[in-house]
């Protein structure tokens, strides 16, 4: 009861008053949050209404601030008093704490300011308009842009809240990126309009929520408008807009798992925006963002076409290392290539961007780059190569969500561990990882699970390790993710030959076998180990016999190619 009241002695007092006029008194213990009926009354009939006229104005025009001083509470009452009503209230010990030695800033107590907003909302509610467009015009003036953006957003002054969103978008994204991305799914879409870099962000929040077909359809009208407006504006503006814009296409089509709509989109922000457009940078140093859709070969199923467009940019790029692409798409090709077992291919790709050169890379890139590189080395047989580049890679994240990076690299080392049969070594990441197989899954952190049932399985916690691959899959399924499903089906099928049961074994592999054969699968199978060897080996001797499952559907040569490169 004590924190919920500030510690406030007269809330306190508050509330034993409560607790008196209470027929139960342990219910009320337990049920007391600082907005009981009881207290709001007393409040309301022992204390505010005994107050002045002026004083009780005062207070619920104040009442909206978090945070005051005698210039902030002349700008929202109109009122040359307001020291004098501060001062007032603090030797009244009863309402008010001073934030600084020098008694220029205030904030009421929370109880108090619960009570006044809530009584000065429903009692006058276009002054409570009012007082929050004055404050957020004072808060703008003198440079808090976050607090005056929160003002004009309660007043529903919705031109000021988009100027001031967009004249400080790039710090917002920095500092504030969730608070940014709430306030703007609360502006009315007319009024983002009007401002076209909050517009496009909006955009591509409408992709981060999923609402994939809003923000294409609103993205291919924004295109159209602008479009229109050539000549009608500065060229050095329009080119950025038109520039941004295209990519934020390019990212609906993306969502629309459409290539070709991808690359046509890339040219031209390409060409508007040579080196790349300030929202291709959004959140790169944050954990937060579209961490689902980051693997791109997780979410694009034709590996075939993937191949033809990641090829065309990273040869575009290849002498725009800082582009803010380029580095995701060479790790993307780089691993594309190392699935078909292209492997100097692959190692060839990734020390484009591996390599020092003059760009400083942001920490998401940084993350795609060295984990692909790791996973190159180790199958080329260079193991210490493998760990000492998740060591630098720790060493180079520089973000405000280092523990969340640090949590994927664990995660990494620990089937790099696997792979390396330091088993022991996984199994103390089992223990400090923080995650079980019971967890709720879901394709914000999905690499973290699949690398927690991979090392379950490898650690002999069979039961956990299937649990959690049955409700992946299920997750797979439903969200038409060809690879990870193909993995996690790899990975049932060898729990189940592990545990002897054969048919299942058989079956689980046939559609692993039947879904990865046409995309050229081969990586996600041979570095199961020896293991999957055992299985695939057992698997091709009864194909040449009386038919397992569905095995004649899986051409039996594919099988034998992936035996030959497990030797």
């Amino acid at each position: 009861m004590c924190d919920r009241t500030e510690g406030w002695i007269s809330g306190l007092q508050l509330a034993a008053l409560a607790l008196k006029s209470s027929g139960d008194v342990a219910r009320f213990i337990r049920q007391f949050d600082g907005h009981q009926h009881q207290i709001s009354n007393y409040l309301l009939e022992e204390v505010f209404r005994h107050l002045s006229d002026e004083l009780r104005a005062f207070l619920l025009r104040t009442s909206i601030l978090s945070r005051m001083n005698q210039d902030l509470c002349e700008a929202v009452t109109g009122h040359a008093n307001s020291q004098a009503y501060l001062q007032q209230l603090e030797q009244w010990n009863l309402f008010i704490a001073p934030l600084d030695d020098r008694r220029n800033w205030y904030r009421y107590h929370q109880l108090l300011s619960d009570f006044l907003q809530r009584l000065f909302a429903q009692s006058a509610p276009e002054d409570w308009m009012l007082a929050h467009a004055r404050a957020a015009e004072w808060l703008e003036r003198h440079g808090f842009e976050e607090d005056a953006a929160r003002h004009y957003l309660e007043g529903r002054q919705y031109d000021g809240a988009v100027r001031v969103i967009e004249n400080h978008l790039q710090a917002f994204l920095q500092k504030k990126f969730a608070t940014l991305s709430r306030w703007i799914l609360q502006l009315p879409e007319p009024f983002l309009s009007k401002r076209p870099m909050v517009e496009m962000f909006y955009l591509l929040l409408l992709i981060g929520i999923r609402q994939w077909d809003k923000a294409h359809a609103r993205a291919e009208q924004a295109k159209r408008r602008y479009e229109n407006l050539k000549g009608q504006m500065d060229e050095a503006e329009w080119n950025r807009i038109m520039g941004n814009l295209y990519f934020v296409c390019a990212s609906a089509s993306y969502f629309q798992k459409d290539l070709d709509r991808v690359s046509a989109y890339f040219e031209l922000a390409d060409r508007y925006t040579p080196e790349g457009g300030f929202l291709q940078a959004i959140g790169d140093n944050r954990y937060s963002g579209y961490e689902e859709f980051e693997d791109h070969m997780s979410f694009i199923n034709d590996y075939r076409a993937a191949a033809a467009f990641l090829l065309k940019w990273t040869t575009r790029w290849a002498h725009q290392k800082g582009h803010p692409f380029a580095g995701r798409l060479y790790a993307s090709y780089s691993m594309l290539l190392y699935e078909w077992n292209r492997i100097e291919e692959a190692e060839r790709c990734i020390l484009q961007v591996l390599l020092p050169h003059d760009t400083e890379l942001n920490t998401r890139t940084l993350m795609q780059i060295y984990i692909a590189g790791s996973r190159i080395q180790q199958t080329l047989g260079n193991p210490a190569a493998a760990a000492e580049l998740l060591k630098r890679l720790e060493g180079r994240i520089e973000s405000p969500d280092y523990a969340l990076f640090r949590r994927k690299i664990e995660a990494e080392k620990a089937c790099l561990a696997v792979r390396q049969g330091a088993l022991d070594a996984a199994a103390e990441w089992l223990e400090r990882c923080g995650m079980a197989s019971t967890d709720e899954v879901s394709l914000n952190g999905v690499a973290e699970y699949i690398a927690l049932g991979r090392v379950l399985a490898a650690c002999g916690r069979t039961e956990e390790a299937w649990s959690l691959a049955e409700r992946l899959q299920q997750l797979f399924r439903q969200e038409d993710r060809l690879r990870d499903r193909i993995r996690i089906l790899i990975l049932q099928s060898a729990i189940m030959h592990r545990a002897g049961r054969t048919k299942e074994a058989f079956d689980l592999l046939t559609t692993a076998l039947r879904l990865a054969e046409p995309q050229g699968f081969v990586r996600s199978f041979v570095d199961e180990g020896r293991g999957m060897a055992e299985l695939l080996t057992a698997y091709a001797s009864a194909h040449q016999g009386p038919s397992i499952g569905n095995a004649h559907d899986v051409p039996l040569d594919y099988v034998h190619r992936l035996l030959r490169i497990s030797e």
